[in-house]
């Protein structure tokens, strides 16, 4: 008869220790973080690349979380707004949160509810959060020649002088982008093989062509130059933006 309430102890035990086992084993896989780290000039000062403020709910918005859901292909599985409510964007450094500057690396954390975790790990839809949020703000947020393509536009209503002055200074202007990119860029080519460099040469000889500039030719010019920067800067700018894993997380109020 002692030896029954040895054994219940011990299957007692036996459940508690499972029990401990199974919770620890949905918590592994229902929870993620990684340390999100800028280092592009401003970023102290709380400034996007552009200039803007940086708006660090961006990382939470219902538009990232679709976005990655959507490389996921589980847009129409899990609620964006419940993924949402599942994040946490906190300063790296605890003392940051009490300085009147902005911290250039965060912890971002994400603990999904069972009902989301059964679908997909935290650790993979992080991933995803990350990659749609460097994509976005590369989108949202880059300094590029977009610019000289919208000046020229104003040509369209234009006409005989006027319309070819106004033509050479968006040209004396791309010559100068050009020249600022071709220093800083280097050898750097888009996927066509095009280069800042070969662009650059096109552009003075348009400038110096007998007769005025070919408004046509000019427009297809910046057209090229257009997405050769915007893929430079996407390029460089994804570069200074970096996720890591093993942040844990501990310590800074993360779930």
């Amino acid at each position: 008869m002692r030896a029954l309430p040895h054994a219940a102890l011990a299957v007692l035990a036996a459940g508690i220790c499972l029990a401990i086992v199974l919770v620890m084993g949905i918590d592994a896989i229902s929870r993620a973080s990684v340390t999100l780290s800028f280092s592009y000039a401003g970023i102290e000062e709380g400034l996007a690349p552009d200039g803007t403020w940086l708006d660090l709910s961006e990382f939470g918005s219902e538009e990232n979380v679709r976005a990655a859901l959507g490389t996921l292909g589980l847009e129409q599985v899990l609620d964006a707004q419940t993924v949402a409510k599942s994040l946490a964007v906190l300063p790296a450094s605890q003392e940051a949160e009490e300085q009147p500057y902005f911290s250039a690396s965060y912890i971002l954390c994400l603990r999904l509810p069972l009902s989301c975790a059964r679908i997909v790990p935290a650790r993979r839809l992080l991933a995803a959060l990350c990659d749609a949020y460097r994509d976005g703000m590369a989108a949202r947020h880059a300094v590029t020649a977009q610019a000289l393509t919208g000046a020229l536009d104003r040509t369209k209503g234009m006409q005989g002088q006027r319309a070819q002055r106004y033509a050479e200074l968006v040209c004396a202007r791309a010559v100068r982008f050009l020249e600022m990119r071709n220093r800083e860029a280097g050898t750097f080519m888009d996927a066509e093989g095009t280069a800042f460099s070969a662009l650059l040469a096109r552009a003075r000889q348009l400038e110096e062509a007998a007769g005025g500039i070919s408004l046509q030719a000019l427009e297809e010019l910046l057209e090229q130059l257009e997405r050769l920067d915007g893929a430079y800067v996407r390029q460089t700018l994804l570069n200074r933006i970096v996720f890591s894993e093993g942040s844990g997380g501990e310590g800074h109020g993360c779930f």
